[in-house]
């Protein structure tokens, strides 16, 4: 299959591949497209967000547009804006209109559709009480859904043709999911819909809450479908048009691969009812996380500083919620670093600032209280970001936040004795850190006080405390402990495991939905983006080859692999092989400060 990346006609870059790939389109308020040659997971297909349930609920109304009667596709167009694919002399075009619940199908010319509905919540695998109810009339097909349960709202979605054949179909249908399958995620077959069946060359998709509304909504888009492309297309193709002519002096497919991050990123940050927010990751992981927010504002603010600036006063508000992110207490640590970005690069206001400071000593003040003993960051099991694992109390990575905190909190402050204090606990901390987790070489994951013992498994987490504080070790001191840790840590193909490839518990194959290899194997890109963005600032020309293969194999998974310009949550160890939610917040996020890294250091 021909892959290509277009941000004109004479600005693309193309690739010949043999790995099937699927594509995924956004709408800015909570909808996406998840399509692929064949439906390969319930969890692909059309969603939508109600409106008042985002980040609560989302909804999928259609499993597949099936194309009768043509070849297979050949060719898939990125376009960032739409998607092309080319099947024979056929020529289809998605487009998911700004904003709208809204779908868009055109085919370059007239060609027998069957359309197949799955109206479900998304982890609703209920087969029962679902009914189905068809109109037809001038032109425009109305499909209500209703639900037993009350937890499902009445979804009619109208399909409006341009022109063509109806035929109503009504029938139940088995349909196999291969991808959920290789991920152990059941169930791998449920029973979908076929709905309807049309010749036509265009369909436009529309949702409400009752038929009239459905039907009236896809009218307008219709009318109004060449302005709504071509705002679209504008507003999606600036931006990346000017971050272009800026890295063009750099290797096209890193240069691509970076834009096609930075439009997945924005295409994972959502506004409903003037609230924003932004995905973790999609398909399933629709849910606005403190840890994974809190990291992506940085390259969020290089994309859309108001957005970026409006998340962060919502996450500074909602770390006072302790029931609400209770599973994630390194979260405001991970905020407070991104405050730090937003301070030294002067995105805040004075009176912004004056808040961020209270901010910062009301959060200390509950940290020293309740999550400190004898000086050490205390953490509860499994609410590191390795969630799967039972570590330490004493976790390394949030070692290296809690002083991160002291910093900004003494920065901030300008009464004197308040800054000796912070200043005070601040070397306190590392020394102890430096004394009891630190041998010369291996910087140690994590210490249980209660037993005095040291655990020195060896874990990606050392990039991610120098990411936070790299003032903990010497620069030379840091080199020796990114020696160690590439030694045990990493793979041939261009990335990180996350635990020692000799220990007996590492897993070299994804294991889906069983967690088993999640932090005992798994290669997260995320990961491997900020190692490589810290071997930069250590050692760019000692580290350049650990550097240009993480670089190169996040970049391809980009452009080549799952869904085409999106990173991927993860990889197997042993082989690169995303896994995973197929596009990631935190992932296309670590990327673009990888590549801004690069272009500074390299």
């Amino acid at each position: 299959m021909l892959i290509k990346h277009s941000l004109s006609d004479k600005i693309f870059l193309q690739e010949e591949t043999k790995e099937p790939a699927s594509f995924l389109l956004t709408n800015k308020i909570g909808g996406y497209l998840w399509l692929a040659e064949k439906p390969q997971s319930r969890y692909g297909g059309w969603f939508f967000s109600p409106e008042g349930s985002l980040g609560e609920q989302m909804i999928k109304v259609l499993d597949s547009i099936d194309v009768l009667g043509e070849p297979q596709t050949t060719k898939i167009n990125n376009n960032f804006w739409n998607i092309e694919r080319q099947r024979g002399s056929l020529t289809e075009k998605f487009f998911l209109p700004s904003r709208e619940n809204c779908l868009v199908y055109e085919a370059s010319h007239p060609v027998w559709l069957e359309i197949v509905f799955d109206v479900k919540a998304t982890f609703d695998n209920d087969e029962n009480g679902r009914t189905y109810e068809m109109f037809l009339e001038n032109g425009t097909a109305v499909v209500g859904f209703h639900s037993q349960k009350n937890s499902l709202p009445d979804v009619f979605t109208a399909v409006r043709s341009k022109s063509g054949e109806w035929e109503k179909i009504g029938q139940w249908a088995r349909r196999d999911y291969p991808f959920d399958k290789n991920r152990s995620s059941a169930p791998f077959e449920k029973y979908v819909f076929r709905g309807l069946r049309i010749k036509t060359e265009q369909l436009v998709f529309a949702l409400a809450s009752s038929k009239e509304e459905a039907a009236e909504k896809a009218g307008q888009i219709s009318e109004n479908l060449s302005r709504l492309e071509q705002q679209k297309k504008e507003t999606t193709l600036s931006p990346l048009l000017k971050k272009y002519s800026a890295g063009h002096n750099q290797e096209k497919e890193t240069v691509f691969a970076y834009l096609a991050a930075v439009n997945s990123l924005s295409g994972l940050a959502t506004t409903q009812n003037g609230k924003q927010r932004l995905f973790a990751g999609l398909p399933w992981f629709f849910r606005f996380w403190l840890r994974d927010s809190a990291f992506c504002l940085k390259a969020l603010a290089k994309i859309d500083i108001a957005f970026a600036r409006e998340i962060l006063w919502q996450l500074a508000s909602e770390i006072f919620l302790r029931e609400k992110h209770r599973n994630q207490e390194d979260g405001s640590g991970w905020l407070f670093k991104s405050i730090g970005y937003f301070l030294a690069n002067k995105k805040l206001y004075p009176e912004e600032i004056k808040k961020i400071k209270t901010a910062v000593e009301k959060e200390l003040d509950f940290q020293i209280k309740e999550k400190t003993a004898n000086g050490w960051v205390i953490q509860e099991n499994k609410t590191s970001w390795m969630d799967t694992l039972e570590r330490n109390p004493v976790c390394l990575e949030q070692q290296a936040l809690r002083l991160n905190m002291y910093k900004l909190a003494r920065k901030l402050n300008g009464n004197p004795a308040k800054k000796f204090h912070y200043w005070q606990m601040e070397t306190q901390l590392k020394n102890k850190i430096k004394k009891t987790m630190w041998d010369g070489k291996v910087l140690a994951d994590g210490f249980n006080p209660s037993s005095n013992r040291t655990d020195w498994t060896m874990r990606p987490n050392v990039f991610l405390a120098f990411y936070v504080y790299p003032r903990l070790l010497s620069r030379n001191e840091w080199e020796k402990c990114f020696e160690k840790a590439l030694e045990k840590l990493w793979l041939p193909w261009g990335g990180l495991a996350t635990l020692d490839k000799t220990s007996p518990l590492f897993q070299p194959r994804h294991t889906g939905e069983n967690p088993a290899s999640y932090h005992q194997g798994d290669s997260w890109f995320w990961i491997n983006n900020v190692a490589a963005t810290c071997l930069l600032k250590t050692d760019c020309k000692k580290f350049r080859f650990y550097i240009e293969k993480i670089l190169k194999k996040s970049s391809q998974e980009i452009l080549w692999k799952a869904g085409l310009g999106h990173l991927s949550e993860l990889s197997s160890s042993g082989k690169c092989e995303p896994g995973g939610s197929v596009a990631q917040a935190w992932s296309a996020a670590s990327f673009i400060e990888l590549y801004l890294t690069y272009r500074k250091y390299a």
